[in-house]
């Protein structure tokens, strides 16, 4: 687990100029404001260019390298005017500008696996940040294909997805009693355990034995249920106290943690999303 309270954290956001890539940039700054501990990248990654055709008239292909630098100084000047923008957004939330960085690259792999190859050389950052699409039905929480790419193929790198615009510091981190559940409370101590603002919700959604042994149970399971929930709750309280300890030792109070479990859950995912919506 992490002992490093103090050092540096580094953020990466991917950004093109677009709304959505504009949310994630307002999230890092709703979040990390004030705090001189933090660093974000903001990396503008721009479809390259293709190569001019082999053309033999000489003012035809003229013509296409005219075409060519009007176009090259256009999305200039487009990345320009949306650094100018995110600039802005950052500096009104109080983010000095020593604390942020704004760079352009051509994008080579495609975006997802770019953002994961730069944010995992030598450990550079701590997150990779983007915006997804609008909201549509709750089966398309991540909709958007660089988001999707980047969660099914991030392993080390936490990977943060934004939709709407956050207006609360209120977290959620669903947990079962698995240790990659204390891996996401341990970063999130480690990130977010310095801001005295941030409050923690540490939240657990029991299956009900029906649940897991698929439908079609129709006999009497009274209490075995109770019974099966019962050894679940206690080894969730388990993980609870062990997630508390690793934010203890990172300086997080213990009035900004809350423990709440919802039993004999019919749909973990839901239940998760709708008690993030109630905000903890």
């Amino acid at each position: 687990m992490r002992q490093e309270k103090t050092m540096e954290k580094r953020i990466l956001v991917g950004f093109d100029g677009s709304e959505r890539s504009m949310r994630a940039v307002d999230y890092v700054g709703f979040m990390f404001q004030n705090r001189k501990d933090i660093h974000l990248t903001i990396l503008y990654l721009m479809n390259p260019l293709p190569a001019l055709p082999k053309e033999q008239d000489i003012s035809l292909r003229h013509k296409l390298h005219q075409q060519k630098e009007r176009l090259e100084k256009e999305r200039k000047e487009r990345a320009g005017a949306a650094f100018e923008r995110a600039k802005e957004v950052l500096i009104r939330k109080n983010i000095p500008e020593d604390r942020f960085t704004v760079k352009a690259e051509f994008q080579k792999l495609g975006k997802a696996r770019d953002l994961l190859n730069i944010a995992e050389k030598g450990n550079s950052f701590d997150a990779v940040v983007v915006g997804r699409r609008g909201l549509g039905a709750f089966t398309k929480m991540f909709a958007g294909s660089v988001s999707i790419e980047l969660v099914r193929m991030q392993k080390e790198i936490p990977a943060v997805v934004v939709g709407n615009v956050i207006e609360s510091k209120k977290v959620l981190i669903a947990m079962d009693d698995s240790e990659n559940s204390l891996r996401a409370v341990d970063y999130a101590s480690f990130i977010l355990g310095n801001d005295p603002e941030v409050e923690f919700t540490l939240f657990s959604a029991l299956p009900s034995l029906k649940t897991m042994l698929g439908e079609g149970i129709s006999c009497e399971i009274n209490e075995l249920e109770k019974c099966y929930q019962s050894d679940e709750e206690r080894q969730m309280n388990e993980s609870f106290a062990r997630a508390e300890k690793i934010f203890s030792d990172a300086g997080v109070e213990y009035a900004r943690i809350k423990t709440k479990i919802k039993k004999k859950s019919f749909n973990i995912a839901k239940d998760i999303y709708e008690e993030a919506k109630r905000g903890g």
